[in-house]
């Protein structure tokens, strides 16, 4: 066992549904894993949509979940300013981020209504692996609009 998975095990115990030690409070990344395999959402792009799994099913907690959000989860969509890489709008994103996985509902309990920054970059049907995996590090809400 490494130290990572003595300290969960200590600080927030084993799942009482898989057994697997947590990796944050409310937290397993066993049965989120498979709660996020249930969604069915796509973004019309194959391969957004494998790098967007890819990183829901290594999720360790809430702040490390990547999702697409549809476009209709956004309200109050106001331009803000255009750049060399797009365009930037500030939005109300009704719901919000993903907290943790109710067991008793069956769903996911979100954080709330929030206001966010959208980003609409130029050329983005043509985005790359190589540009994917440079974002991960950056990015914490993108929506890809195809100009």
């Amino acid at each position: 066992m490494t130290d990572e998975l003595v300290y969960c095990l200590v600080q927030y115990g084993e799942c009482e549904y898989c057994g697997q030690v947590k990796t944050d409070d409310r937290w397993c990344m066993t049965c989120n894993a498979k709660h996020f395999q249930k969604l069915r959402w796509t973004s019309g792009n194959d391969m957004i949509d494998k790098f967007i799994r890819d990183i829901q099913n290594s999720a360790t907690n809430r702040h490390k979940v990547l999702e697409w959000v549809p476009y209709e989860n956004f309200s109050e969509i106001k331009f803000i300013a255009k750049g060399g890489y797009g365009k930037v709008y500030k939005a109300r994103w009704n719901g919000g981020f993903i907290h943790y996985f109710n067991n008793k509902t069956q769903q996911w309990r979100r954080n709330g209504d929030m206001d966010v920054v959208l980003k609409s970059l130029y050329g983005s049907k043509n985005i790359t692996n190589e540009f994917l995996e440079e974002s991960s590090n950056e990015v914490t809400l993108c929506t890809w609009q195809y100009d």
